[in-house]
């Protein structure tokens, strides 16, 4: 999920850090906090359209007009935080669910959907595992139609990811990516 606030590097307390104070004066952690810090500049087009069709008046605020009299570009105040950045799944879908539910969302912060990816191509979904058909026969008839048609990788990782989340498939689409990147004339010099 990727959030916007029409603040650059807001920063958002979702789960408090528990910690002890020793008796030597240092303290030490008994259980991890979580903070969301939003980063600034990294935003779609549709977050950054999103942010001022909600935000506009915020964003605006003390903006300057440039020598035409139109408002000076307030793109920096935009700031986004996107949950993929959590490895931690269990995390993720923690923070997610504060997030979403949090009474300064639509305040201080939005969620933004992202467009679906679409599929690779029209019966993508099809290919799965069947009788005999094992994930790993799978995952190398995709790659093997990523050769064929000529498609991004990457957008066939995105809606992986998105819809069926085949792990051995993202990594059968990975390694061909980086034995592609390898591939190539090898210079030999003697």
């Amino acid at each position: 999920m990727r959030f916007v606030s029409p603040y650059g590097r807001y920063n958002l307390g979702l789960i408090p850090w528990k910690q002890e104070k020793l008796a030597d004066g240092t303290t030490r952690t008994l259980k991890e906090g979580f903070m969301a810090q939003f980063g600034d500049g990294d935003f779609t087009d549709q977050e950054r359209q999103a942010a001022y069709d909600h935000f506009g008046s915020t964003i605006k605020k003390g903006s300057r007009r440039d020598e035409s009299g139109n408002d000076s570009d307030q793109d920096w105040r935009i700031g986004t935080f996107d949950t993929l950045d959590i490895h931690d799944l269990e995390l993720r879908s923690n923070v997610e669910k504060l997030m979403v539910d949090h009474p300064l969302h639509g305040r201080d912060f939005l969620l933004v959907q992202r467009p679906a990816t679409p599929a690779p191509w029209p019966r993508y979904d099809e290919v799965k595992v069947i009788g005999r058909r094992t994930i790993d026969d799978v995952a190398r008839q995709i790659v093997e139609k990523i050769e064929e048609l000529g498609l991004d990788p990457d957008q066939v990782i995105a809606y992986e990811r998105e819809n069926l989340n085949r792990e051995q498939v993202v990594a059968a689409v990975t390694a061909h990516i980086e034995g592609s990147q390898v591939a190539g004339p090898i210079e030999v010099t003697v």
